[in-house]
């Protein structure tokens, strides 16, 4: 179970952090720079597909875990 809740954690953070690509702030990448504009929408795409497959197998996987008998 706790490698469901890791990978939920991951793909959520991902996601959340695609979505940021898309906000006027933009993605910070140092102290210094944010990627904004077309730069944070690339790598917001990629977050998000990235994280979400690993939210739904952690999904997946919570619900196979909590079906099994003991």
């Amino acid at each position: 179970m706790c490698i469901a809740i890791v990978l939920a954690t991951v793909g959520v953070g991902l996601i959340l952090l695609g979505i940021k690509g898309f906000s006027a702030e933009g993605i910070p990448w140092s102290a210094e720079k944010t990627l904004k504009g077309n730069a944070g929408r690339v790598v917001g795409i990629i977050c998000i597909i990235l994280g979400s497959p690993l939210a739904i197998a952690a999904l997946w996987l919570m619900i196979k875990l909590s079906n099994t008998k003991r």
